[in-house]
């Protein structure tokens, strides 16, 4: 195939090495609810996005089992989705994950190895910004500096 004028110089590379451990302002921007690999179950696949710090703009994913043969799977699943509707939406009954979208929340990301060696994240954990929930859907609660984030209990 002929590449013409291709000019690689004018294409920018998205990093996807993984970034390390830590706490980090994220938006979630996507949700989808699918299949799993297996077909026995259903999954909801959430987006990711770093709003702040030296990795801003970054997505990572989380995929939370729905539907599984596993109760401890749906289990854990269903955990994540409750903090993450705590995290930005506190008492409230949330219909959809999409309600979920673009409201800051804190993410705790871990780093492990895949199934080849390399690193990957992984969000272990969802919490209010500030240490605090936002009273109303959309309430942005206010920030804390990165060093006070720190001193979040998880």
């Amino acid at each position: 195939m002929d590449l013409g004028n291709f000019d690689v110089t004018t294409v920018e590379l998205e990093d996807f090495s993984a970034i390390p451990k830590g706490k980090y302002k994220a938006i979630m921007i996507n949700s989808e609810h699918r299949s799993n690999k297996s077909g026995n179950g259903s999954l909801i696949e959430c987006e990711f996005e770093i709003i702040d710090g030296r990795f801003k703009g970054r997505k990572l994913k989380t995929w939370l089992n729905w539907e599984h043969p596993n109760e401890v799977a749906v289990k854990i699943g269903r955990e994540s989705l409750a903090r993450i509707c705590k995290a930005v939406a506190p008492g409230k009954k949330v219909q959809t994950t999409e309600e979920l979208h673009n409201l800051p929340m804190l993410i705790t990301v871990n780093v492990k190895p895949d199934n080849n060696g390399n690193e990957q994240n992984s969000i272990t954990y969802f919490a209010p910004c500030d240490g605090k929930t936002p009273t109303t859907i959309g309430e942005v609660a206010p920030w804390k500096s990165e060093k006070d984030s720190a001193d979040l209990n998880f």
